[in-house]
C-alpha cells in the first residue's frame, strides 16, 4: 500500500477543507503525495486553489508554503462529488461538535458518501463520541475504517502532524496493519489500540483530564473568594508533579470544553462519573460568573473588546468569552478590536462597532476587557486609558506586568484568578 500511495496509484482525499483537513493534505503533499481536498463550502475550496490557507499563520506552524504545494499541483480542493476518485485512501475532517455537543450529521454524511467511492481505507480524524463510534459500527460495518484522531496544536512547528504521537485503531486486525503502513508515512510516532472504541475515547479523555483541573481551578476561586487562586495555582506549580494551572473566564475553543460531555455521553454508567456532570455544569457558569456581577458596573458605559480568538495569532473565534460579554452587557456601548478580523467580519458576527484604533482611543473607554494575547497588545504599556477605568486581563501573559502602572494611573485591575470579592470595584473611582 506505501508504494502504491508513492507512485500515485492509490489517490489520497480529504473531506473537510478546514484547519485538519488542510494541515493534514500538507503532511501528505510534503512528501510528494497529491491530495484532493472535498468541502461543500465553495469559499473554502476557491480559497484553498488559489493557495490561501484557511488558518493564519498556518506557514509558520506547519513550516512548508501552502502557495508552493498548490501551485505544484500536489493540493488541489472540490466541492463536485464527480471529481473524486475510487479506491482511495479517505481521511475524514469535518466538524462533528456544533454548540459543544457532539454532531452526528457531518459525519454520517460524510461515510455514506465515502461508501459510494468504494475506499480502501476509510481514516476518522474527526473526534468522535462513543455514540458516535457505535453508530459507525452499526451502519457501516461494511467500510475498512479506523479511528485515527489528531492532535496538532497550531501554536508551535513542534506540536505537528509528523511530529507528535498518534493513536489508531480498528477493530479488524487487517485494517490496524493497513492504517499502519499507511499513516506512518505522515505520523513516525503511533501507538496502535486495542480497539476502535480504546482509539476514539483518548481524545475526549486526555482532553477531559485537562479538563478537569481548569474547572477546579475556576470553582477554588469561589470557593476561596478572598484568596488571588492565580497566585496559589503558580505556587502550587513549582511542585515537580503538578503543572501549572491558570484561571481564565472561559474555556475556549473546539476540543477542551467539549471533551468532558463527550466521555459523559458515551458512558454506559453516568453515575459512576458525578465528577464529569459537575465539570458539565460549572462550564457553561463560568462565563456567566465574571460578567454578571459587572452588569450594573457597567450600564451605559463604554466597553472595548480586544481579541476575539482564542488563542495568539491565529483567527478562531468559537466559542470564547466575546458572546458572553455581548450578551450579558447589553445596556453597555461595546466596540471590538482583533487584528485579524476586517471592520465587516466583526460586524457581521457581532452586530458591534469595530475599533480600528484601539490603542489611540483606549482613554474612550470605561472598561477594556483583553480576551487574547496576540502581539499587537503586548507592544508595551497600553498608555491613554483614562483614569477610573476598569481593565479585566483575562490571560496568563497579557498586562499583568504592568499591574502596578494601572495601579499609578488610578486604572482598576482584575485578572481572573485574583481574590474574586475584587471582580467588582466597591467604590468607583
Amino acid at each position: 500500500m506505501r508504494d502504491k500511495i508513492l507512485n500515485g496509484e492509490v489517490p489520497i482525499a480529504y473531506f473537510g477543507g478546514g484547519y485538519i483537513g488542510t494541515s493534514g493534505s500538507i503532511g501528505w503533499a510534503e512528501i510528494g503525495v497529491k491530495v484532493i481536498i472535498y468541502d461543500i463550502n465553495k469559499e473554502v475550496v476557491d480559497k484553498i486553489n488559489k493557495g490561501e490557507a484557511p488558518l493564519v499563520n498556518l506557514e509558520f506552524f506547519i513550516q512548508t508554503r501552502f502557495n508552493d504545494l498548490v501551485n505544484e499541483g500536489l493540493i488541489r480542493a472540490t466541492y463536485n462529488k464527480e471529481d473524486m476518485p475510487k479506491g482511495a485512501v479517505i481521511l475524514i475532517a469535518v466538524p462533528s461538535e456544533k454548540d459543544a455537543l457532539p454532531w452526528w450529521e457531518p459525519i454520517r454524511a460524510s461515510l455514506i458518501f465515502a461508501r459510494s467511492l468504494n475506499p480502501r481505507l476509510v481514516v476518522m480524524e474527526s473526534t468522535l463520541s462513543v455514540k458516535m463510534l457505535e453508530n459507525i459500527q452499526r451502519e457501516f460495518f461494511d467500510l475498512p475504517f479506523v479511528v485515527a484522531s489528531r492532535r496538532d496544536w497550531f501554536q508551535s512547528p513542534n506540536l505537528s502532524l509528523k511530529v507528535l504521537d498518534r493513536i489508531y485503531g480498528s477493530d479488524k486486525p487487517e485494517i490496524a496493519e493497513m492504517a499502519h503502513e499507511v499513516l506512518s508515512l505522515v505520523s513516525p510516532k503511533l501507538h496502535r489500540a486495542s480497539s476502535e472504541n480504546v482509539a476514539a475515547l483518548v481524545k475526549s479523555v486526555e482532553n477531559s483530564l485537562l479538563h478537569l483541573p481548569i474547572i477546579y481551578a475556576q470553582q477554588l476561586t469561589k470557593a476561596y473568594p478572598d484568596v488571588p487562586i492565580g497566585e496559589l495555582l503558580a505556587l502550587c506549580g513549582t511542585h515537580h508533579r503538578i503543572p501549572y494551572y491558570y484561571v481564565q473566564a472561559k474555556v475556549s475553543g473546539y476540543c477542551i470544553h467539549a471533551s468532558s460531555l463527550y466521555v459523559y455521553d458515551g458512558a454506559r454508567n453516568k453515575d459512576a462519573v458525578t465528577i464529569l456532570r459537575e465539570v458539565i455544569e460549572t462550564n457553561k457558569d463560568v462565563p456567566f460568573s465574571y460578567f454578571e456581577p459587572l452588569k450594573n458596573y457597567f450600564k451605559g458605559k463604554k466597553i472595548l473588546v480586544l481579541g476575539i480568538s482564542y488563542f495568539p495569532e491565529h483567527k478562531m473565534s468559537k466559542n470564547c468569552a466575546w458572546e458572553e460579554i455581548i450578551e450579558i452587557f447589553k445596556d453597555s456601548d461595546i466596540s471590538i478590536h482583533d487584528p485579524y478580523y476586517t471592520d465587516a467580519e466583526i460586524t457581521k458576527m457581532t452586530i458591534k462597532r469595530y475599533e480600528s484604533k484601539w490603542r489611540e482611543n483606549l482613554g474612550k473607554y470605561d472598561g477594556i476587557f483583553m480576551l487574547c494575547n496576540h502581539k499587537e497588545y503586548l507592544r508595551g504599556y497600553p498608555r491613554g486609558i483614562k483614569r477610573g477605568a476598569y481593565v479585566f486581563d483575562n490571560l496568563p501573559c497579557g498586562w499583568e506586568n504592568y499591574r502596578k502602572n494601572f495601579e499609578q494611573d488610578g486604572i482598576y485591575y482584575f485578572k481572573p484568578g485574583d481574590a474574586y470579592n475584587r471582580l467588582v470595584p466597591q467604590t468607583k473611582n
